[in-house]
């Protein structure tokens, strides 16, 4: 009688680090009927989940049950790593009948299939209960998780896409009843055709982080980028940007005539000063100052003592009499001596 005895086995062995050249792998330390008794999985090193190579082949001794090999179709990488498990189907392939009794020899080789099959049948519960059922758990709440926030950006770019809609038919129209509001950054490429004027009764918002924008951007020179500040549909003011940096104009406009004015602009500091009111105008005791640390000041009093200044600078004494209305800094440059009247 043949001894069929059956040891303790998980069926599946460790995971082993390809070496980037041999592609044939054995034999391994549990023993299979057929070579479709087993499987190959192949993963990264460092991942967790396995995959099946379906184009690995296998070899198995002579006898029933033996040692095997593997085979890959090409050489894996050094990153990745492999393992062979035991995936038997229960079959009975040999006939239990002698004569009028039974062969224990066969006997005992279905008993030992049999037992193949409880080993990993075991095994694969036991991985379940384990890893792969917390794994599933974290899965779906997650899972769960994104479907709620998906959820809910569906339903903000539903109700995006109804502003725009709205917003696209009064532009259509040639006018926005509503407010018109841009948050991040707003990018319009290609083509985009406008009535001939659009009224905004409101107010238009192009915001994005903690800056407020509102650009005008040319693609070739010689075009003209204006801004119109209108009262009633009458302009009052236009600023051009031009080709260079130098080409930032403020206009005053005249909406009688219909041309610009010269001289003609105000522009006041927070205190309702005029700093620019047609001519330039500074407020008193006010400096201009070139970035070469040269000054030109307007005050009372003489500057000798009193302020500082480089070699170059000049001020001009608003109650200096004849001789002392003029001082030049000729001497002593950051200190407050060193002026000479002229």
């Amino acid at each position: 009688m043949a001894d069929f005895l059956v040891e303790r086995s998980e069926r599946q062995s460790a995971a082993s680090q390809f070496d980037g050249v041999s592609t044939t792998f054995g034999p391994f330390g549990f023993e299979i009927f057929d070579v479709l008794d087993v499987v190959v999985e192949t993963r990264e090193i460092g991942t967790t989940t396995w995959f099946v190579d379906g184009a690995a082949t296998f070899a198995k001794g002579p006898a029933s049950p033996d040692t095997f090999s593997v085979t890959f179709d090409q050489a894996h990488p050094v990153t990745h790593e492999y393992r062979v498990r035991g995936k038997r189907t229960h079959e009975r392939s040999v006939a239990l009948a002698k004569g009028t009794g039974l062969s224990l020899d066969a006997l005992a080789l279905v008993e030992k299939q049999v037992a193949f099959v409880l080993q990993e049948i075991r095994r694969d519960l036991d991985q379940v209960d384990g890893t792969a059922a917390q794994g599933a758990a974290f899965t779906a709440v997650a899972a769960r998780d994104i479907a709620v926030q998906a959820q809910v950006d569906a339903e903000a770019a539903k109700t995006a896409i109804e502003g725009m809609s709205a917003a696209l038919a009064e532009l259509d129209a040639g006018t926005f009843t509503s407010d018109l509001i841009f948050q991040g950054a707003a990018t319009f490429q290609g083509d985009m055709t406008l009535p001939e004027r659009i009224t905004v009764p409101q107010n238009v918002f192009f915001t994005s982080g903690n800056s407020v924008e509102l650009r005008l951007n040319k693609t070739a020179n010689g075009q003209l980028a204006r801004l119109w500040g209108l009262t009633d549909e009458i302009a009052n003011w236009a600023v051009d940007l031009g080709d260079t940096a130098g080409d930032f104009v403020v206009k005053r406009y005249d909406p009688i005539t219909g041309n610009f004015v010269a001289n003609a602009l105000k522009i006041f500091n927070a205190t309702g000063q005029a700093l620019l009111d047609g001519e330039l105008t500074f407020p008193s005791n006010d400096m201009i100052a070139w970035n070469i640390g040269i000054t030109l000041r307007v005050g009372n009093g003489s500057p000798e003592g009193v302020v500082e200044a480089n070699v170059g600078s000049m001020y001009l004494r608003r109650d200096g009499i004849p001789g002392q209305t003029q001082y030049i800094k000729e001497s002593g440059s950051g200190l407050t001596t060193g002026w000479v009247a002229k």
